[in-house]
């Protein structure tokens, strides 16, 4: 088991607000063929909400693996990201759906020797947070060492 825990203070002389902060803490767990691992982050902004900007983001993931045997695995990952605070100068709170962002994935891969082939299926929801920015993508890839 390894715990990671990651805390940043940020001053620049040309911000005129606070400080900015950012932390990631994660762990990951294995259990013969099974590995866990999660994790949370946050950075705040160091700003004040009657700025009418975002104030803060904060993040969780996790995902699963599965070592089948020494030559294929499968796993699986999740990703949310959530921002607070207001939008362009307006002291209105967006829409929920332009509030979070929500990326997940499904992997196999399979090797011998040096050659390996990888097949991911990713969906994103509400990605650069608007609603109406969702992709699908499945990546296929071929590697050989020499």
């Amino acid at each position: 088991m390894r715990l990671d825990i990651q805390r940043q203070k940020n001053n620049k002389a040309a911000r005129t607000v606070n400080d900015y902060y950012e932390g990631v803490a994660g762990i990951t767990f294995d259990i013969g063929p099974v590995s866990l691992g999660a994790a949370r982050s946050g950075f705040i902004m160091g700003t004040a909400e009657t700025t009418g900007a975002v104030t803060h983001y904060t993040g969780a993931m996790w995902g699963v693996s599965f070592n089948i045997n020494d030559d294929l695995s499968v796993s699986y990952g999740f990703h949310n990201t959530r921002k607070a605070g207001y939008e362009n100068g307006s002291q209105d709170m967006p829409a929920e759906a332009n509030r979070r962002i929500e990326v997940e994935s499904y992997q196999i891969a399979y090797s011998m020797g040096g050659a390996s082939i990888r097949l991911a299926e990713t969906k994103g929801d509400n990605l650069y947070f608007s609603s109406t920015n969702d992709k699908d993508v499945t990546t296929v890839s071929v590697a050989l060492a020499f």
